[in-house]
């Protein structure tokens, strides 16, 4: 694989490679533009009090290249007073940063509170016998008798290893002792990063992390990865982690990859699951459940 072109540097469509100017440069040369505007602007009062200068041989040929000069220090300003105008958007952008994370860190902890405390509300009202209203979800098919009970977001994760393969140096080198000796021991370096670059993509790790719907209903929890929605039933998984505090819930099947969810609504989904998987008394009694608050 081609390694990307730094920084600076694009390719037209001819397929050429063309360098940018960087910003600053751009700024130093408005100083020399403006220097030359001055001198046209002295050209163009002479020629106004003298308009013969204009027909003059001697004064012609300086006056069009004066012109010429004047037409790109023109273009030049306009381009630097772009420049300009990104580094003040962007300045004003970092100025702005500090707020801008500070109201993300409120609404985070606004969505947290209520998703914490809609899990206690959840499971005090479950084991006090009570059934969560349900409601239609259009774009999902029930099955018959299935109840829906939330529509939330969630962070969606799948756990397993995959194949990876990496390209080996063989080197082969020609040349004195000194340089095949060292073009070795480069080559030995770089397939040892190689490999082991392989084997950690390579490894056992959660992986696919995207943000996804995710419909909890009374018997399995749908999340619409990708544009299609998966199905994992609560009659299907062999294994539940409600770690609510770390606001995740891990599931594992016997045919599939763990599934990990992850947000401010991980909580009630974590109460309906081990309702659904291991029933009243699991909801009750299960130890990771138990940050949710005491049940009289």
């Amino acid at each position: 694989m081609r390694a990307a072109a730094g920084a600076g540097a694009g390719t037209d469509r001819s397929g050429l490679v063309r360098r940018e100017v960087p910003g600053w440069f751009r700024l130093l040369l408005c100083w020399p533009a403006l220097l030359v505007l001055g001198m046209g602007l002295l050209g163009l009062l002479a020629a106004i009090a003298d308009p013969s200068v204009l027909t003059r041989p001697a004064t012609l040929i300086p006056g069009i290249v004066l012109l010429l000069l004047c037409v790109a220090a023109v273009r030049t300003l306009i381009r630097g007073a772009r420049v300009l105008a990104g580094m003040i958007r962007g300045a004003r952008h970092e100025l702005a940063r500090p707020a801008r994370e500070a109201a993300a860190a409120q609404d985070l902890a606004a969505r947290s509170a209520a998703g914490w405390a809609e899990a206690c509300r959840l499971r005090a009202s479950l084991l006090r016998g009570e059934r969560p209203p349900g409601f239609p979800v259009w774009d999902v098919v029930a099955e018959p008798g299935e109840v829906f009970l939330y529509d939330v977001q969630a962070d969606y994760e799948r756990y397993y290893g995959q194949d990876v393969t990496y390209t080996r140096s063989s080197g082969f080198l020609v040349g004195s002792p000194a340089f095949v000796l060292g073009g070795m021991a480069v080559a030995a370096i770089g397939n040892a990063s190689r490999r082991s670059a392989a084997e950690a993509q390579a490894a056992e790790q959660w992986r696919e992390l995207q943000p996804v719907r995710l419909v909890i209903s009374d018997r399995r929890l749908l999340c619409q990865v990708g544009g299609r929605w998966l199905a994992f039933w609560y009659a299907g998984m062999t294994a539940v982690y409600p770690e609510v505090t770390e606001w995740a819930l891990v599931c594992q099947f016997p045919d599939v990859e763990p599934l990990r969810l992850r947000g401010v609504d991980a909580p009630i989904a974590a109460v309906l699951t081990v309702l659904g998987t291991q029933g009243l008394d699991a909801l009750r009694d299960h130890p990771s459940l138990q940050a949710l608050g005491a049940v009289s």
